[in-house]
């Protein structure tokens, strides 16, 4: 089970699997096939990034950080493709970058709704953002549940 994720979820496992997926998901984003692209600079960042699984040294906050790094660097990477769009000359150019704009914006959504989840605060002594009962949804179909 990973450390920095909060107690009062209903089911650990799916928390865990959430995080797993999108990690999977952040790695497997067909960014590369971005025109004019030379690197899937995304998924080399998630693998330089990402909480790791059981690691002792790392914190809810250390772990919080990194999902809001990515998260900002995915949402910077949708506008840097959104604007070059209009820059491709050909239709198949300009397809394959818009369903990459399509998989960074579900990535995107993704990490927001596992950072909501996930999120601490100080004034409420570690308990989640989440409401008793509230619950959040990833593009996997991932349900993330507060419970008490």
């Amino acid at each position: 089970i990973l450390p920095f994720i909060p107690q009062a979820f209903e089911n650990l496992n799916q928390a865990q699997t959430a995080i797993k997926t999108l990690r999977n998901q952040t790695l497997n984003t067909k960014v590369l096939e971005f025109p004019g692209r030379p690197t899937n600079f995304i998924a080399q960042r998630a693998e330089e990034l990402f909480p790791e699984e059981g690691s002792l040294f790392q914190g809810p906050e250390d772990a919080l950080q990194k999902l809001n790094q990515l998260q900002s660097e995915v949402a910077e990477e949708v506008k840097t493709q959104v604007a070059l769009l209009p820059t491709l000359e050909t239709k198949g150019n300009r397809d394959k970058a818009r369903s990459s704009i399509t998989q960074l914006a579900q990535l995107d959504a993704n990490y927001k709704a596992l950072i909501k989840a996930l999120e601490k605060t100080p004034q409420d002594n570690g308990a989640t953002q989440l409401e008793v009962g509230e619950s959040v949804t990833l593009q996997d179909g991932t349900v993330i549940r507060r419970t008490q």
